[in-house]
C-alpha cells in the first residue's frame, strides 16, 4: 500500500506473526499491536517498561504522528515474551 503525507510517498509494509514468540523486534514500527490468546504475555515496549497482557485483550502503540513527516517509533525495541499471541504491525 502506498500513503501520501504531504509531499512525499511512503511504502507501508504489512507484519504479523502468530503462535509462542520470544523475540525482540527492532523495525521501525508506525503502529505495534499484541493480542493474548492465552497463557502468558510481556511486553516491553520502547520506553522499558514491561506489560504483563491479560488473556483475551489486544494492546495498541501507534507512533505519534507530525505534519509531513513519517510516524515511525524511533528507538526500535519490543520485546515480547508470550505464550500464544498475535502480532501485528505495520513498518
Amino acid at each position: 500500500m502506498r500513503v501520501k503525507a504531504g509531499k512525499t510517498t511512503n511504502d507501508i509494509l504489512p507484519f504479523g506473526q502468530t503462535g509462542t514468540i520470544d523475540h525482540t523486534y527492532t523495525e521501525r514500527f508506525r503502529t505495534f499491536s499484541v493480542y493474548n490468546n492465552s497463557g502468558t504475555c510481556y511486553v516491553t515496549p520502547i520506553n522499558g517498561t514491561t506489560m504483563t497482557i491479560p488473556i483475551g485483550v489486544t494492546v495498541n502503540w501507534d507512533a505519534s504522528t507530525e505534519d509531513k513527516f513519517v510516524n515511525r517509533f524511533k528507538t526500535k525495541s519490543f520485546k515480547l515474551n508470550a505464550t500464544d499471541a498475535v502480532v501485528v504491525g505495520t513498518i
